[in-house]
């Protein structure tokens, strides 16, 4: 006996207490969709104890082994057996986290999620639907691909997650497009330096950035960087120098520097901005009521978009000479 002797008919099994009953179409195209099947373990006197609901994905046979309950099969001596899967609905497991990235990189936003299958997908930004385009890739996917990003293309991503069960929407990612600077380190032979290892090659360098060594004992070294698309690849040394130690540092000028502006703030007081920042990088900001030549730092702070404004004020009263200093600390 086999499925194929129940075409279009209505199978119900039952077996030590164990109640089974679902009506399914036994023929070739019977698993071409998933279907539901619901099972309940029966109690002393055939009272219902425990239900659930399952999702039916696998095929119909015979079964030979001892009746079997668990969260993915029911057997039956003698009998029918199919395979079930827990129907549920759709969860997020894996979020994409915050990043900054390069202007003209292709960063890619990736969604681990679960629950009973077809999943689909819908990426946002700012809290509207994306479509597939030009500079956007996989819009309906698990994997959101953002093609040559432009510091525009930034901004507050999630993706909508759903199932035949329900949906849910992951945690929002923000996604900043920003310059960064270039790290290297100097490599000193016998006093000399002869050449440096570039660490990281930044982005957003419009010129060839100025190079600088600082060591107690040593004098002489100079150096230029080749850039490439905004990007340093290499340092070339002009001259080595002399009395350097292995404890030298390097330093590469920022690919932007940022511009500090004044503006009216409360209370008529003076309020600082500032503009064309490193987002994820730490800058200081210092103050002078004297000359440019002493300065009081204020504090240093890691920003988080490309302007920034403090929030502190200073009342016009109180002073008629006041220096403000912002600068990118490496």
């Amino acid at each position: 006996m086999s499925p194929a002797d129940f075409p279009n008919s209505r199978l119900t099994w039952r077996a030590w207490g164990l109640g089974i009953s679902c009506s399914l179409l036994c023929a070739a195209r019977l698993f071409a969709q998933p279907m539901a099947l619901s099972w309940q373990t029966l109690g002393e006197g055939g009272g219902a104890v425990s239900s659930q609901a399952y999702q039916l994905t696998a095929t119909i046979g015979q079964a030979n082994a001892a009746s079997v309950m668990t969260n993915r099969s029911f057997s039956l001596t003698g009998g029918f057996w199919v395979d079930l899967e827990g129907a549920t609905i759709v969860s997020v497991i894996s979020s994409p986290s915050n990043r900054l990235c390069c202007p003209g990189s292709s960063p890619t936003l990736t969604v681990v999620a679960d629950g009973t299958p077809p999943l689909a997908f819908q990426w946002r930004r700012n809290g509207a639907d994306l479509v597939d385009g030009p500079g956007i890739s996989g819009a309906t996917s698990s994997h959101l691909t953002l093609v040559a990003i432009s510091p525009e293309g930034g901004g507050s991503f999630d993706v909508k997650v759903k199932n035949a069960y329900g949906n849910v929407t992951s945690s929002p990612v923000q996604l900043v497009v920003t310059s960064k600077p270039s790290f290297a380190v100097p490599m000193v032979v016998n006093g000399s330096i002869v050449g440096a290892t570039v660490l990281d090659g930044g982005c957003g360098y419009a010129n060839a950035p100025r190079i600088s060594f600082t060591d107690v004992g040593g004098t002489g070294a100079l150096a230029y960087a080749n850039i490439v698309d905004g990007t340093v690849t290499s340092i070339h040394m002009v001259s080595g120098g002399t009395g350097y130690s292995t404890n030298t540092l390097l330093a590469i000028e920022p690919p932007v520097y940022p511009r500090l502006m004044i503006a009216l703030g409360p209370s008529n007081g003076l309020q600082l901005e500032a503009a064309d920042l490193m987002a994820g990088q730490t800058y200081q900001l210092k103050a002078s009521t004297t000359d440019l030549s002493h300065w009081s730092g204020l504090g240093n702070f890691i920003v988080e978009e490309t302007t920034w404004v403090f929030t502190n004020a200073w009342s016009i009263s109180a002073t008629n000479r006041s220096f403000f200093q912002l600068q990118w600390s490496q």
